[in-house]
């Protein structure tokens, strides 16, 4: 596409960039200084943004464990406030502690529910991503039915959808070079216990969270089984989506733009934002 051509079809480019994969192919050759496998669609900043990247699926996974801290922050700091005001007899009863108390079990459930909901998320928008990035990149070589798969419609019926299970699995049909489907996701030929509990148990408390009935999974839950749930979901999202990569894409590294999908990195990454916002927060980053 001519560039004058390009810039007047998209009025917003200084304000939410251009796509990776339009660079790559517009400018042969050319080298950018980013992670490994950035999908097609990712942003790159122009202006005042310049050189800054922007992807939806990661801005999901740090949010995602950005709310996992918080509320193993909250949790932790519910006890230490109940530990303290129960060494003082003159406690007992008081209604404001008994609400402070009572806000803070309730911030700890919000916080693990939104950290859960959040994860899914994350997940359904990197398969979307494998997905449409391998549509971009190959759109001239691929079936209609192929089309319509990578985009998440089922192979003739553009209005019906893939479920996310149909999904994986056309993807390693689509993308590998041997066309096979090395792992099954669809429930009638689930071999591992994760993925039942993942799009079994996991998938239905997020529903729940999302759409409740009272006929689904309880949102009802103590704080300890909410900070269980939530920090089982983060584990269990990283895992599977590392095994899918792999599946999709057998010779390739684990995505670097997502840290690898690697638990203790994207973890500790919320640990300092948290710290971070912290001192925003209590004003303690104040130049004289």
């Amino acid at each position: 596409m001519n560039l004058i051509v390009f810039f007047k079809c998209n009025k917003n480019v200084y304000s939410k960039g251009v796509e990776y994969g339009w660079l790559i192919e517009t400018f042969n050759h050319l080298k950018l200084p980013y992670p490994n496998y950035l999908p097609y669609q990712t942003k790159i900043g122009l202006g005042v943004h310049a050189g800054k990247i922007s992807v939806e699926e990661e801005f999901l996974l740090k949010d995602a464990f950005y709310l996992l801290v918080k509320a193993e922050d909250t949790f932790d700091k519910m006890h230490r406030y109940a530990n303290f005001v129960k060494g003082n007899e003159n406690n007992k009863g008081n209604q404001y502690i008994l609400r402070a108390l009572t806000n803070a079990n309730q911030t700890v459930a919000t916080y693990s529910r939104l950290s859960i909901i959040s994860f899914y998320s994350f997940f359904e928008a990197f398969i979307n991503s494998i997905g449409y990035d391998y549509y971009c990149r190959n759109i001239d070589r691929l079936t209609k039915i192929q089309k319509n798969n990578l985009l998440g419609r089922k192979d003739n019926k553009p209005n019906d959808f893939l479920s996310i299970e149909e999904k994986i699995e056309r993807l390693q049909q689509i993308i590998r070079e041997d066309k096979t489907v090395v792992l099954r996701i669809n429930k009638k030929k689930r071999t591992s216990n994760d993925y039942r509990l993942f799009f079994g148990e996991m998938k239905k408390l997020r529903n729940s969270s999302v759409h409740f009935s009272p006929n689904k999974e309880s949102i009802w839950r103590k704080p300890d089984d909410w900070i269980e749930k939530a920090h089982k979901t983060s584990i269990l999202t990283l895992q599977i989506s590392r095994e899918i990569w792999k599946a999709i894409f057998p010779t390739k590294n684990l995505p670097e733009y997502l840290n690898e999908l690697r638990f203790e990195l994207n973890y500790n990454l919320a640990k300092q934002r948290l710290q971070d916002v912290g001192k925003v927060e209590n004003k303690e980053i104040i130049s004289d």
